[in-house]
């Protein structure tokens, strides 16, 4: 006896069910003919496959189909929820984790050793190392501004006039967080890319970044001033 799947409207659960339609008509005396013969289907049998056993298989294929889809929903769902659950056991497994133990003092050698390079070293650059760690979490963010040295080098080399202004409130926090350490400044600007830009806006910035970085000329153990024309 041949069975497809059908769902349990109460629990979801899915079970198996018998085609009696197909049973009947594996067993049935047309069928046998068929195989055996080339005789045609009398009126009768003709007309009981169209009415009866036709419709019924293509009702159970459209519920086989239907189920399918119900398990392809089920699937997907649950899919979902183990990803939820990944996230929720990484998250856990964080909490216990030995770099939340790490006292701040180790996290600070740690960043001074990955900050040691002078390309890893420009505070100046937004995305440079020390700003990304600094976003990396509030315990992370407190050692980073700690670490007065880390923000003591500062390679300036202004780009388009658009970000200009950004430059300067960048320029005066990095001093801010450099406090009173000694700096080392490396300053350079094209000059043919200041002939190219807006006029005093240009020169307004350039001069306003200078006296920033000349207020602070006490505190200078390097310093480099670069125009240079294209």
């Amino acid at each position: 006896m041949q069975q497809i799947a059908s769902q349990c409207t109460n629990c979801g659960a899915f079970t198996r069910r018998s085609l009696h339609h197909e049973e009947e008509f594996q067993s049935s005396v047309f069928l046998e003919r068929l195989r055996t013969s080339n005789f045609p289907a009398t009126d009768e049998e003709i007309s009981h496959i169209r009415d009866t056993i036709l419709p019924t298989v293509s009702d159970d294929i459209s519920s086989i189909e239907s189920n399918v889809a119900s398990l392809h929903q089920v699937i997907r769902s649950m899919g979902e929820e183990r990803e939820r659950l990944i996230n929720v056991q990484k998250r856990y497994h964080n909490l216990v984790s030995l770099h939340r133990t790490l006292p701040s003092e180790i996290w600070s050698e740690v960043f001074l050793y990955t900050l040691s390079s002078y390309s890893e070293s420009n505070a100046f650059n937004a995305s440079g190392s020390i700003w990304q760690l600094s976003h990396v979490c509030q315990r992370w963010r407190n050692v980073a501004l700690s670490l007065h040295s880390c923000w003591s080098t500062m390679d300036i080399r202004f780009p388009k006039a658009a970000q200009h202004e950004a430059d300067v409130q960048r320029l005066e926090t990095v001093l801010q967080r450099s406090r009173q350490g000694p700096l080392d400044i490396y300053l350079s600007q094209d000059i043919s890319d200041i002939r190219k830009s807006t006029g005093s806006y240009n020169h307004l910035i350039l001069k306003r970044m200078l006296d920033v970085i000349f207020a602070e000329s006490y505190r200078w153990r390097t310093a480099r001033l670069l125009f240079a024309r294209g």
